[in-house]
């Protein structure tokens, strides 16, 4: 199994979003994101970049949106 952490980048810090992410998923909302556990978060970003190597995901926040 692949598990990641999710951060959010918005060019003047990274945060940590959610870890053990098991899925990412686009939605009409925005970036839905699943945790192990089956926790939920729809989160309104881009993704960045995904390096499967450090099991990182990493979001730009849409302009207008708030985390």
């Amino acid at each position: 199994m692949c598990i990641a952490t999710v951060y959010i980048d918005d060019g003047k810090q990274t945060e940590v979003i959610m870890q053990d992410v098991t899925s990412v998923e686009s939605t009409q909302d925005g970036l839905l994101i699943t945790n192990i556990l089956g926790e939920d978060k729809l989160l309104r970003a881009s993704i960045k970049n995904i390096d499967f190597v450090k099991h990182s995901v990493a979001l730009t926040p849409d302009k207008n949106s708030v985390h």
